[in-house]
C-alpha cells in the first residue's frame, strides 16, 4: 500500500503482519462496483487508486498505514467474489480474523459508503474498536482528535 495506488498480493504467509476489516457492506451501489470479480481480478493484482473504493474501505487503508502495518485484508476486495472462491474463503473467514494483528471495526459506519476518519459531524473525536493481535485479543478503543489522523 503505497501513495494513492494499493493491489492484491498473494498470501505472504503466516509471519507477516496485517490488518483486518470488519464492517457493514449495506445497500451500497458503490460497494458492489468496488469488489474484485473475475473480470478486474488482473486488473487488482497489477495495482488501483484508492479513489475506486468506497469511503470505509479507503479509510481503513488510511487508518491501517497510519498504524504502521502494510497488509489489510477486506472481504469485497481479497476474495473473487463471483464464482467459487467465495465458499471456499468464506469457510476460512475465521482463520482470517483470528490471524490478524488488528481488527479495524467502523462501528459508527452503517454501509461502506460512510467514511470513518474526519467525520464533519464528529467534530471532536473518532471512535474506532479494534482487536490486537496476540493471545489475550482484548477489544481495545482508540479515541483520537481528527488533527492526528
Amino acid at each position: 500500500m503505497a501513495g494513492d495506488r494499493i493491489r492484491l498480493v498473494e498470501d505472504q504467509g503466516s509471519h507477516v503482519q496485517y490488518a483486518i476489516l470488519s464492517y457493514c457492506w449495506g445497500p451500497s451501489l458503490a460497494q458492489q462496483a468496488a469488489r474484485t470479480l473475475q473480470s478486474n481480478l488482473e486488473q487488482r493484482r497489477g495495482g488501483f487508486t484508492l479513489s475506486s473504493l468506497t469511503p470505509t474501505l479507503r479509510d481503513s487503508v488510511v487508518f491501517t498505514r497510519h498504524l504502521g502495518i502494510q497488509y489489510i485484508w477486506i472481504d469485497a476486495l481479497c476474495i473473487v467474489q463471483d464464482g467459487t472462491e467465495w465458499q471456499t474463503e468464506a469457510g476460512r473467514m475465521m482463520q482470517y480474523y483470528a490471524g490478524a494483528y488488528v481488527t479495524i471495526a467502523p462501528i459508527i459506519c452503517s454501509s461502506a459508503d460512510q467514511p470513518f476518519l474526519n467525520l464533519p459531524d464528529f467534530p471532536s473525536l473518532l471512535k474506532t474498536l479494534y482487536l490486537l493481535g496476540g493471545p489475550e485479543k482484548q477489544p481495545v478503543f482508540i479515541s483520537t482528535t481528527r488533527a492526528t489522523i
